[in-house]
C-alpha cells in the first residue's frame, strides 16, 4: 500500500471519529438544553405539592382548633379526616420524589410526620385516661399542630430559598457549558473542515503522482526505444571507424608514411572505443533502471574470471607497471551469478584503479566469506584515495573524482554508478572505503543464497 493511500485511510478514519464525535456531543447539548428548561417545571411541581401539603396540614390545624373550640364528635371526626389525608399525602410524595433526594424536604418529612402520627394516635385513643375530646387533649393537639406547622411555614421559606438559589447555580454552570460545547462544535467542525481539505489534497496528489509515473514510464519506454534504435544506428559506423582506426594503426597493409599518421589512427582507435564503452553503459543503465535487464545465472568461478578480467587489464596494467595480486583460497566456493555481468563490475572496478594508480603501484582482489556465508569480494589499489566530498560525487553518473579544469575525464564516469546498480540486480551491495594518497578499497558484498557450497563426492 503506497504511503499517500495509507495517509488517505488515517485521515478518513480521523474524520469518521471526528463526525461521529460532534454528533455525539450534539446530541448531549441538545439533551443538556432539554434538562436547563425542564429544571424550573421540575422545582416548580415539587413546590407545588409540598405547598399542596402545606395547605392539608393548614386545615388539620384549623380542624383541631375548630374541635378545642366546640368539641363534638362531628369536629373530631373532621379533624381525624384532615389528619388521614395529610398521612396519604406524606406517602404519596414520599413515594413519588423520595424526600431524602429534595433540597430541604427531609427536614420538612421530619417536622410533619411526627406530628400527624402521634395527631391520628391522640384523635383515635386520647392520651393516658383522658379521651380524646377532653380539653387536656385537645389543648395537646392544638399546641402540637400549631407548633408543627409554624416549623413547617418556616422550612417550607427556607426550601424554596435553597431550591431558587440551586436553581440559580444550576442555570449559570449549564450556560457555561451551554457555551463550552458549542466552542468545541465549533472547533470539531473546523477539523473536519480541514481534514476533508487534506482528503481532497491527497486524493489530488496520489492523481497526480499517477499520471507523473504514467508519464515517467512513457518517457522512460520512449527513451528505451530511442535508445536502441540510436545504438544499432551508431554500432555500426563507429565499429567500422574502431576497425579501419586498429589497421592503420598496426599498418597491416604498410607504413603510412609519417607517424603522426599512426598516433592519428590510435586516438581514432581509442575515441571511438571509448564512445562505443558509452553507448554500452548507457545501455544497460536504461534496462537496469527499467527493470529489463535480466540475468542469465549460472555457476560462476571466482578464481577464472579473475584470470580473465586480468588478461584484459594486462597491457594497460603492464604499460603503467602496476601489480595486479589475486588472494583467492583454492577451496572457495562458486558464485550464482551472470558471468558477463560480473565480468564487467569487476572490469569497471579494475579499470578505476589502473586509472588512479600512480606507476609501481599496487591493485589487489580478494575474496572472502562472511559470518552469513555471503561471498564479499574486495578491489584495492595503492592509489590517490578519495575524500569525502569525491565519495559522494563517484556515487553519481558521469561524475568522477581528482578532476580539476585543466584535466581531461578518464573515462564516462558510469563504471562505478552502474557497478552499484548491477549489485542490486544480484541482491547485494557496493561499498566504498578510500582515504586521499593511501589508496582506494571497494567492496561487493552478496547475498549467501548465491553461495555455491561444494558437495562432497
Amino acid at each position: 500500500m503506497s504511503r499517500v493511500r495509507f495517509s488517505h485511510i488515517i485521515i478518513s478514519v480521523i474524520t469518521a471519529v471526528l463526525v461521529g464525535l460532534f454528533v455525539t456531543i450534539y446530541v448531549f447539548h441538545s439533551t443538556l438544553l432539554d434538562i436547563e428548561r425542564s429544571l424550573p417545571i421540575v422545582e416548580t411541581e415539587q413546590e407545588r405539592d409540598l405547598t399542596s401539603l402545606y395547605q392539608e396540614f393548614t386545615v388539620l390545624a384549623k380542624a383541631i382548633t375548630m374541635a378545642k373550640s366546640e368539641p363534638s364528635e362531628p369536629h373530631l371526626k373532621a379533624a381525624r379526616n384532615a389528619a388521614q389525608k395529610v398521612d396519604k399525602r406524606l406517602k404519596q410524595l414520599r413515594s413519588k420524589y423520595n424526600f431524602d433526594n429534595l433540597i430541604g424536604a427531609s427536614a420538612i418529612h421530619a417536622i410533619v410526620s411526627p406530628a400527624v402520627f402521634d395527631i391520628e394516635q391522640w384523635l383515635q385513643a386520647g392520651i393516658y385516661d383522658y379521651p380524646p375530646s377532653s380539653p387536656a387533649v385537645l389543648n395537646l393537639l392544638n399546641r402540637r399542630a400549631d407548633s408543627a406547622l409554624t416549623k413547617f411555614a418556616h422550612q417550607l421559606t427556607s426550601t424554596r430559598e435553597t431550591a431558587t438559589a440551586t436553581l440559580r447555580d444550576q442555570g449559570v454552570r449549564i450556560r457555561h457549558l451551554h457555551w463550552v460545547i458549542i466552542a468545541l462544535l465549533g472547533f470539531i467542525s473546523a477539523m473536519i473542515v480541514v481534514l476533508i481539505g487534506l482528503v481532497v489534497r491527497h486524493q489530488k496528489t496520489q492523481r497526480d503522482l499517477e499520471l507523473a509515473k504514467e508519464l515517467a514510464e512513457r518517457a522512460n519506454q520512449s527513451k528505451s526505444e530511442f535508445l536502441a534504435s540510436m545504438s544499432h544506428d551508431l554500432r555500426t559506423p563507429l565499429n567500422a571507424i574502431i576497425g579501419f582506426s586498429e589497421i592503420l594503426r598496426n599498418t597491416l597493409f604498410g607504413p603510412l608514411g609519417d607517424r603522426r599518421y599512426e598516433e592519428y589512427a590510435k586516438d581514432i582507435h581509442d575515441s571511438g572505443s571509448l564512445l562505443l564503452n558509452l553507448i554500452d553503459d548507457i545501455l544497460d543503465i536504461s534496462k537496469v533502471e527499467a527493470g529489463k535487464y535480466e540475468l542469465s545465472d549460472t555457476e560462476l568461478d571466482i578464481a577464472r574470471l579473475l584470470r580473465t578480467c586480468f588478461r584484459q587489464l594486462a597491457p594497460s596494467a603492464e604499460a603503467a607497471r602496476l601489480t595486479l595480486l589475486a588472494e583467492i583460497p583454492s577451496d572457495f566456493p562458486a558464485l550464482r551469478g551472470d558471468e558477463r555481468t560480473l565480468i564487467q563490475i569487476l572490469n569497471n572496478l579494475l579499470s578505476n584503479a589502473t586509472k588512479f594508480t600512480p606507476e609501481g603501484g599496487k591493485i589487489t582482489v580478494s575474496a572472502k566469506l562472511d559470518k552469513s556465508t555471503g561471498i564479499v569480494l574486495a578491489v584495492s589499489d595503492t592509489g590517490v584515495g578519495m575524500t569525502e566530498s569525491d565519495l559522494a560525487k563517484v556515487r553519481q553518473p558521469f561524475e568522477q573524482a581528482h578532476l580539476t579544469a585543466s584535466e581531461h575525464p578518464k573515462g564516462t564516469g558510469l563504471g562505478l554508478y552502474l557497478s552499484a546498480k548491477f549489485m542490486k540486480l544480484f541482491g547485494g551491495s557496493l561499498g566504498i572505503e578510500s582515504e586521499p594518497d593511501k589508496g582506494t578499497t571497494i567492496t561487493l558484498r552478496f547475498p549467501p543464497d548465491r553461495t555455491i557450497r561444494a558437495t562432497a563426492p
